[in-house]
């Protein structure tokens, strides 16, 4: 094994070296032009992409070049199991990884730690090993889609999906991504077999290779079903020039949700006003909304004002709002997690400038500063927010001046808005109107203009609109953002706030749900039981995150209708599982192994059932009648590897 290993390193050496070191000097080039440690939304996508598919590519040229028919013989006829020459295998690629991705990585950090000016928090040094993992996790992808006989493969490239969206908290998001790693090196394992053309049988890895093909294809009918549907109502109503008409996903009837989510800021006050009511003051605000300028919050801009207020230690590419910017002296306040100080670096000369505590003071040493009790998150280039207080860089970049202070049990949920001269700040229970000319222009604790609760939760809040109005100010506030599968009610709530500050509500409309429920509880529809593993899972994992499915939202079952409908699906899926089971000539095990699955899992296990089958002539015919030149030295190769 270790001769293997060692010639498969030398056979590898010249195109590792030459990677290692152009990702070493892409990393250089990247820290001379911005701050390396910085966390930056698009430079984490392109390098997550890049170490993704150098991986893969890995895998597949690996694996592909080694199972060429003359190599294939002369790798397996040795004294050694397949499972102890693909542990060689996997292992050079494992070295490969660390010195082409791991390594420049942790030179880098340890260059900024020792030589920089920049502080370096102990999580900074896992970012190589999450790197080198996202690597791997695709490299054994490669080398199980290089290896498996089925057009299938390919889906399991969905699992590492699971850690590189980051809904893991905190430092949650190595354990997903060590599961991953172990599920990808089991199906990769399995299929480094003397005869590559055999499917999985075992019931271990008949269950690893069926699970990502059955949860690929459960987004895939759950999403098709929302789209046919769309797209049928459309033609329906409207005939094919309403296809030309209307979006896929925004033609419903007036008084639904989604009908609400598509208008712009004035109908959708309007539609919240509601037309036929003739009140004198309604009328009146309707009048003045034809030309009053509304402000638009919703879809992405709500998501990305969304504070996750951060835990202690958590991985660097999770940081959401972790630096502040002060732009007149080109400094850089970043936080760090092992002093739960702020600490400055100058964007001309990358000199440290200093430390920033909680109680807004600068100093040289961090010794001297009180630290922050909570990761802090920054809501704007110049303002950071804890759980309660929200603090402003200083003009004179000599510390932080606390601005508004929350009352005991609220939580600041957003980023700063600012607006036509109104500033906008959300927590879990009202929305702050601030006015900005006076947060511009005081320097102390600046009273909001108005205090509006908030009338339903947060996670449920899908858009606020905000019009000026001649007295005063008009919004309305939708919710319904988890209504599509009736946990939470959607309706409209309009409030009027007065030039005094005071919050007149005005109207509440609730809304229809839009889509017919089999359309809404489609995932349920499709597959329940992987509809509440994969809800179960994330609420687990994430339970601090906004819009997370609670576990008494997993509990409320669907209508009864829609739970009968995905019964007899189900049952439809383990027929027509039994009926091609039977036809394919599998034995009556395997048919009923199987028919269990499909009536589990619904319609995604009929087509993972179809994934890791064969037809009937497939695996009748006998090996002397394929007409694969390439697969007679693979059989010799069996051959000789069983007699050994």
């Amino acid at each position: 094994m270790l001769h293997l290993l060692r010639s498969e390193l030398m056979r590898f050496r010249t195109l590792a070296f030459s990677f290692a070191l152009g990702h070493l000097v892409l990393l250089a080039v990247v820290d001379s032009a911005a701050d390396l440690l910085a966390p930056d939304a698009l430079r984490l996508a392109l390098s997550t992409a890049l170490y993704a598919v150098l991986g893969l590519a890995f895998g597949l040229v690996q694996m592909r070049s080694r199972a060429r028919s003359e190599q294939w013989i002369y790798l397996l006829h040795r004294p050694l199991e397949p499972r102890g020459i693909f542990a060689a295998l996997a292992t050079a690629a494992a070295l490969c990884a660390l010195l082409v991705i791991g390594l420049p990585l942790l030179l880098m950090i340890l260059k900024l730690d020792v030589l920089g000016a920049q502080w370096v928090d102990l999580r900074h040094y896992g970012l190589p090993f999450f790197a080198v993992g996202v690597s791997l996790a695709f490299y054994f992808g490669g080398c199980f889609i290089a290896l498996s006989p089925s057009r299938a493969a390919f889906l399991v490239l969905v699992l590492p999906l699971f850690f590189l969206t980051r809904q893991a908290d905190g430092l949650w998001i190595y354990a997903v991504q060590a599961v991953v790693l172990c599920w990808l090196a089991l199906l990769a394992a399995s299929a480094f077999q003397p005869d590559v053309s055999l499917l999985p049988c075992r019931p271990a890895v008949l269950a690893a290779a069926t699970a990502p093909v059955a949860y690929a294809a459960f987004w895939a009918l759950a999403i098709g079903i929302h789209l046919s549907w769309s797209l049928g109502t459309i033609f329906i109503e409207h005939g094919p020039r309403g296809l030309s008409t209307f979006a896929w996903n925004d033609y419903f009837p007036e008084g639904t949700m989604p009908h609400v989510d598509y208008l712009d800021g004035t109908r959708a006050l309007m539609h919240a006003l509601a037309a036929e009511d003739t009140e004198p003051r309604l009328v009146s605000l309707r009048d003045q909304l034809e030309l009053a300028d509304v402000l638009e919050l919703r879809g992405l801009d709500l998501q990305r004002g969304q504070l996750v207020h951060a835990a202690r230690h958590q991985p660097l590419f999770a940081d959401r709002g972790a630096s502040l910017v002060d732009a007149d002296r080109a400094v850089r306040w970043s936080f760090s997690h092992d002093r739960m100080l702020f600490h400055g670096l100058s964007m001309r000369t990358g000199e440290s400038v200093g430390w920033l505590g909680a109680s807004g003071d600068r100093a040289t040493s961090p010794s001297e500063l009180l630290r922050f009790a909570s990761v802090p998150t920054a809501v704007s280039p110049r303002h950071l927010a804890t759980p309660r207080r929200l603090y402003e860089l200083r003009r004179d970049g000599d510390g932080l001046a606390l601005r508004s202070e929350l009352p005991d049990g609220e939580r600041w949920a957003s980023a700063l808005i600012t607006h036509r001269g109104l500033t906008l700040a959300r927590s879990d229970r009202a929305l702050y109107l601030f006015d900005a000319r006076t947060l511009e222009r005081e320097r102390g604790v600046v009273a909001p203009r108005a205090r509006v609760p908030l009338p339903g939760g947060t996670d449920n809040l899908s858009r606020v609109d905000i019009a000026e109005l001649l007295d005063g100010h008009l919004l309305a506030f939708t919710f319904g953002r988890l209504s599509e599968r009736e946990r939470y009610p959607a309706y409209q709530s309009v409030v009027e706030v007065g030039v005094d500050g005071v919050v007149t509500p005005l109207v509440e409309r609730s809304l229809g749900p839009g889509p017919p429920a089999w359309v809404r509880h489609r995932g349920f529809l499709v597959s329940p039981t992987i509809q509440q593993a994969h809800d179960l899972t994330w609420s687990l994992l994430a339970p601090q995150r906004p819009g997370r499915i609670g576990l008494t939202d997993i509990a409320n079952a669907p209508p009864p209708r829609l739970v009968l409908l995905a019964l007899l699906a189900a049952m439809a899926s383990a027929a027509a599982t039994a009926m091609v089971a039977s036809r394919r000539g599998l034995d009556r095990a395997a048919r009923r192994m199987w028919t269990v699955v499909a009536f589990a899992l619904g319609a995604p296990g009929f087509f993972a059932f179809l994934a890791w089958t064969r037809r009937r002539e497939t695996v009748d015919a006998p090996a002397s009648r394929r007409s694969d030149a390439a697969s007679a030295p693979r059989r010799l190769a069996l051959v000789s590897w069983s007699s050994q």
